[in-house]
């Protein structure tokens, strides 16, 4: 019992540590919105969730953001929360679905709905709280979520999970030692 919580936690540790690596490996995408960046921090948190179980995958998008934060945190923490509860609503529906049917065929339709339920949280988290926090004086604020947000918030997520897609398969088992 006690190495098995011990590999979990080392498992989550590792993970967390590559996600904040690649989450330095930001860039943007739309040259209306420099500020909305893609990058690849998504994956081991998306291994972790399919690997581990949906906790690890929030887990380990926690500490990825918390670390950004403390070593970064150019916005505040605004960008670190907007990038955690975004992540976590991808994350929990893609685990949920890969950990309760285990198959590829789960794994893709997890990802399929937590990139549509990402999108969703996306308009209200940014209509709702973010541009309030960061923004608050933002005129076209349907025009900034439907032609800014939503669209980097489908391709990030589109763009980590096929390259899960790639990688889970070969890595699963090292994941499951």
């Amino acid at each position: 019992m006690k190495n098995s919580k011990l590999n979990y936690i080392t498992k989550i540790g590792v993970l967390s540590a590559i996600a904040i690596i690649l989450y330095y490996l930001e860039f943007p995408i739309l040259p209306a919105f420099p500020w909305l960046m893609i990058d690849f921090s998504e994956i081991p948190v998306l291994l972790g969730g399919f690997a581990l179980g949906p906790i690890a995958g929030v887990l380990i998008e926690f500490i990825k953001n918390i670390l950004h934060f403390a070593f970064k945190g150019a916005t505040g923490g605004v960008g670190e929360l907007a990038n955690f509860l975004l992540g976590v609503a991808f994350i929990v529906p893609a685990a949920l679905i890969y950990y309760r049917k285990k198959g590829i065929k789960f794994a893709v339709i997890g990802m399929i709905v937590g990139t549509i339920f990402a999108c969703i949280m996306s308009v209200i988290l940014n209509i709702y709280l973010f541009i309030p926090l960061y923004f608050p004086t933002l005129e076209d604020v349907w025009g900034y979520v439907l032609a800014g947000a939503v669209p980097v918030t489908a391709i990030k997520f589109l763009v980590n999970g096929i390259i899960v897609y790639v990688l889970y398969p070969r890595i699963s088992k090292l994941l499951h030692k």
